[in-house]
């Protein structure tokens, strides 16, 4: 099915166009010439978005039209971004818990501490140019910065994001936060701290 994404001059993705059952046929939004009448509204919708979306990408995500909940839309903008009018693939996020590399396949699942522990966490992104940053937000639940803003900003030096430092939240509690939401080549991810003493 064909999706479009709107990005700014830098690439970064920042809307997401999608259709019901697939954008119609002739409708070509990454055409800046294209006079279908959907293409058209959307552009002209768009035109003062902020920041300010300057073309389109097609994404096909390869699923079928008839599909009318077809939830491909958002991961296509969470882990690409544009380059020379083509999207691309962000590079693999990686997380570190106290100088450790933590397993890509328990990274969404909440890592157990107990309570009032404290843990420094980094990001790493292979081939990331040095100086790019990205916002890390609080997504759920209870707090778990130490003394840090929401939004934190990270930037990155040598493919490393500098260390944010978290607490445990009480027993049982669980607080998440989340990165890469709406930056170039950081991907999507969600990091979830739980309190937990045996």
């Amino acid at each position: 099915m064909k999706h479009f994404y709107g990005y700014t001059t830098d690439g970064t993705i920042v809307t997401s166009e999608i259709h019901t059952f697939g954008f119609p046929h002739g409708c070509n939004l990454h055409n800046p010439n294209c006079q279908h009448e959907l293409s058209v509204r959307l552009r002209n919708l768009r035109a003062d978005h902020d920041p300010p979306v300057v073309g389109f990408v097609e994404w096909d995500c390869g699923c079928d039209r008839e599909d009318a909940t077809c939830p491909c839309p958002g991961i296509g903008a969470s882990t690409g971004y544009v380059a020379d009018g083509v999207w691309v693939e962000k590079p693999a996020l990686t997380l570190w818990l106290d100088g450790v590399e933590v397993d890509p396949n328990t990274f969404q699942r909440p890592m157990s501490k107990s309570p009032g522990t404290v843990v420094k966490i980094k990001f790493q992104v292979d081939g990331i140019p040095d100086g790019t940053t990205a916002k890390m937000y609080a997504a759920s639940g209870a707090a778990i910065y130490a003394a840090h803003p929401d939004p934190v900003q990270l930037t990155f030096q040598d493919g490393f994001s500098q260390e944010v430092t978290l607490v445990a939240p009480a027993q049982g509690l669980t607080g998440g936060l989340r990165v890469g939401t709406v930056d170039r080549y950081v991907r999507a991810a969600k990091f979830y701290l739980r309190g937990f003493a045996i």
